[in-house]
């Protein structure tokens, strides 16, 4: 037969074992709270480097572009006329400048 001492005992510590799986369960909420923020971070990150390459792809082929379009002008281009020099007429023309 169980004495009364013990029948508290055992039900003191049945109440301590509830008390204890009740905030364990009441953590582990917060827990998976904290964890579903951290996944919609993770999300919004994923996105944003997902943009970020393709902006870096984008700008990728914009120099490309460029570089190409540059290789196609000759070198001795006046760029700010827009305008074949030829560097012979501008000595030429700078001499001539200079004497006067």
């Amino acid at each position: 037969m169980v004495t009364k001492f013990e029948h508290d005992r055992v039900e003191n510590e049945v109440q301590k074992t509830a008390l204890c799986v009740a905030q364990s369960g009441q953590e582990l909420k917060h827990l998976a709270l904290e964890v579903e923020k951290v996944q919609q971070d993770l999300s919004r990150l994923d996105a944003m480097l997902g943009e970020t390459r393709a902006l870096e792809r984008k700008e990728s082929e914009l120099l490309q572009n460029t570089e190409e379009e540059d290789a196609l002008i000759p070198d001795d281009m006046d760029l700010d006329s827009n305008v074949l020099v030829e560097p012979e007429a501008e000595w030429k023309a700078l001499l001539h400048r200079i004497s006067k």
